[in-house]
């Protein structure tokens, strides 16, 4: 069996079964939390310099626009659940997503009530 044909266009590990468990949004914490509030820029990069030097001397900058990648994909992996859960609710035969919807977390986004040095957060319902 070649890799192409374990690729499910969805995104999905095709054996649908691996999704069982999932029966409301709360059974993507805490590694939810943790992909959101315990990883940031400094930490991958804290990461990626204990990676062998040699392994990434020709490539730094290409290194650099990775990890800035990975910080922006990070924040929206919470949307991205919930786009997949919404999209291929066949995937997740045992998730309740009528109440689900109902308890939907309001995300925060950074947005500035003035510019300059004075920020406030609001939370903005997405």
């Amino acid at each position: 069996m070649g890799r192409a044909s374990c690729v499910n266009p969805s995104g999905l590990y095709p054996r649908t079964s691996a999704y069982d468990s999932i029966r409301a949004f709360e059974s993507f914490e805490p590694w939810l939390h943790r992909v959101e509030k315990g990883i940031d820029l400094v930490s991958l990069e804290t990461s990626a310099r204990l990676t062998p030097r040699e392994w990434n001397i020709d490539h730094r900058e290409q290194l650099d626009q990775l990890l800035c990648t990975l910080d922006r994909r990070r924040r929206r992996v919470r949307d991205l659940i919930w786009q997949t859960l919404k999209a291929v609710p066949a995937a997740f035969r045992n998730f309740e997503l009528g109440t689900a919807v109902l308890a939907m977390p309001v995300h925060r986004n950074l947005v500035t009530s003035k510019p300059g040095p004075t920020r406030r957060l609001h939370n903005v319902a997405v």
